[in-house]
């Protein structure tokens, strides 16, 4: 945004701290690494990061079982939807959300998917909302 508008700050609105970089956003910046930790960290365990590369690397893994293919990548796209959304919110003049109520937003909508894919028949995710109930603590 800094190259293509030349009065545009590059400062992130989320930590207003450093410069917004796709790195810094996602999962670097203060405020969205507390997010993070609270959704994936039960479900990365031993493959929790922060960085990017290595987030795309574990939810791209084949070698995971579907209900943990199932669970990082939900939590990977529903955290990446809700901290991309918050922040453009912030740039267009929106009041910020906090930490807890994000996070509290993105539990929600996982939950809610693996109960509407279960309400649809889908057996293969039942031990899904178990498996995510777990995590959370």
């Amino acid at each position: 945004m800094m190259k293509w508008i030349g009065g545009a700050t590059g400062t992130c609105v989320l930590c207003d701290n450093n410069i917004e970089t796709r790195d810094h956003l996602f999962f670097s910046c203060p405020f969205v690494s507390e997010i993070w930790a609270v959704i994936a960290k039960g479900i990365f365990k031993d493959k929790y990061s922060t960085d990017w590369s290595q987030l795309l690397d574990h939810v791209s893994n084949a070698n995971q079982t579907q209900l943990e293919s199932y669970l990082s990548r939900s939590a990977f796209q529903a955290t990446v939807y809700t901290i991309w959304g918050e922040r453009n919110g912030r740039r267009h003049g929106e009041e910020p959300h906090s930490t807890t109520l994000l996070t509290t937003w993105i539990d929600k909508h996982i939950r809610n998917k693996i109960s509407t894919i279960r309400r649809m028949g889908d057996r293969r995710y039942d031990e899904a909302y178990q498996a995510w109930l777990i995590s959370r603590t």
